[in-house]
Formats: structure tokens, sequence, C-alpha cells
């Protein structure tokens, strides 16, 4: 890694990002031998989520992290077997610090979500057990940026992952409370990729999941109720293997107080 007063800028044998002030990174990927190679910059909306910004988020004395979460928009190129096709749309990024990255036992069940529309964009992250909830929002049109607020994410239509052996929310409803508004959504995934280890089942699953469509309303404090446009999202959630169905407690199985399938 490199860094100067213009950009920072981190160089590997087949991918180069930079970094520069004006908010937006620049990334250019190769891999020569399947003939596919890409270039984008993504462009954050606003201002990011932060976690742990002035101290290290704590969430057991061994697993401490910092860093942001950032929703936007990526325009770029994308070429296959030398053909170059436009890339356009929306996707988050992330620079994440850790001292132990090792959140599994604190997180029972852990939602890190990101949306954008037309008219706001914003990221959410929850872990059940340790009950840690962070968020941020961005109204384009007011310009204002909402870190403070409540949120509910609601799992629904449930579905088996064979990749890692456990039972994944298809559908999300999510409601978020803030002093400017009230924002409602859905987003539905149409696919799943294991971050963990592949072809057995972990301990402690992690999975991406893409919303290549949200829908949305968001009512401002005025009352003023706003229809969402060209929404995009995601999220990646890690669960403890045996959730959502029965956790073991001693002798017993003790039923988990969360969704159900």
């Amino acid at each position: 890694m490199t860094r100067t007063d213009e950009q920072v800028a981190v160089d590997m044998e087949s991918a180069h990002i930079r970094c520069t002030p004006d908010g937006t990174w620049h990334f250019s990927v190769e891999d020569k031998a399947s003939g596919i190679a890409g270039e984008w910059t993504h462009t954050g909306n606003g201002f990011p989520m932060w976690y742990g910004k002035e101290t290290p988020q704590t969430y057991v004395p061994h697993s401490i992290s910092y860093g942001y979460i950032w929703a936007g928009k990526v325009e770029g190129t994308l070429t296959i077997q030398g053909k170059e096709v436009t890339i356009r749309g929306a996707d988050q990024r992330e620079r994440y610090y850790a001292v132990d990255a090792c959140p599994a036992e604190v997180g029972a069940w852990h939602a890190w979500m990101w949306f954008h529309f037309d008219e706001l964009s914003g990221n959410l992250d929850e872990m059940k057990l340790s009950k840690h909830k962070d968020m941020a929002l961005y109204l384009n049109e007011e310009k204002r940026y909402v870190q403070a607020g409540d949120f509910r994410i609601d799992h629904h239509d449930w579905a088996y992952n064979p990749t890692t052996g456990t039972f994944v929310p298809s559908r999300y409803v999510v409601t978020t409370e803030t002093e400017a508004g009230v924002l409602e959504f859905t987003g539905s995934a149409v696919g799943s990729h294991a971050a963990s280890s592949v072809g057995e089942s972990p301990d402690s699953p992690t999975i991406l999941l893409d919303w290549p469509r949200v829908e949305g309303t968001f009512t401002h404090s005025d009352r003023r109720r706003q229809t969402l446009t060209n929404g995009l999202g995601g999220t990646l959630i890690r669960q403890w293997k045996p959730y959502p169905d029965l956790l073991v407690g001693g002798a017993q199985f003790q039923p988990l107080d969360v969704p159900r399938v």
C-alpha cells in the first residue's frame, strides 16, 4: 500500500485500488486465465455508516473492530473474452480494521445490509445476541445525514442453502425510524454466495445475499410520503448453525426468541 496527499493505493497481482480525497474508489481487476477484466469507480453517496469511529467497537474483549460501509453509485466497464460492456448501478464498499475478526459468538444472528434509491441510501448493522445496532441514512434532496434512530428487520420465506447447510431468509421487510422520518422497504434475494468455507458446513456460516430490486417508501417528519425508485441492495448475514430452530441449553433444547420459518 502507498499513500500520498492525492490518494491511497493498494496494488496486488490481479487487482488495483485507488482511494481519492473526493470520496471515490477506483478499481481494476483482471483474471488472465478466464479472459475477464473490469474497471469501475464507486462513488459514495453522502456519508458512510461508521462504527467504532472515535473508539474501536468492542463486542467482547478479544473482538474489536472499527471502520465504515458506504452505499453509492458504480460506473465502469467489464470485459469478457474481448467483449466490453458498460457497468452502471449501485453497490457498497467497506473499510474494516480489526484486532480480532471473531464476531460469531456475539452475533448469533448478524445482518449487515446496504440499500440505494434515487432519493436516499444507507446501511444497517445488527447483531441479535450482543444487541449491537448501527445505522446511517442519507437523504439526497435535503442533503441530510442521519446516524441515530431505530430499525426492525423481519425475515420471511426461508429457504434451505445447501452450501452452508442452513436455512436463510429470502425476503426481508425493514422499518427504520429516525427524526427525519420513517423508511420502509422490502428486498428479495435471487441467490446466495457463501463467504465462509465452501464444501462443508461451517460452524459460523457467513453468506452474501443480493437484492436485484428493493421497493420502499419514506414518510418524512412532516408526514409527506415518498415512493422510492430504482432500489438496489443486499446483505451479509452471519448465523449460528442451529439458527433458526433451536439452541442447546444444558440438557434441554430452548427455542430462540427470534423469527421462525
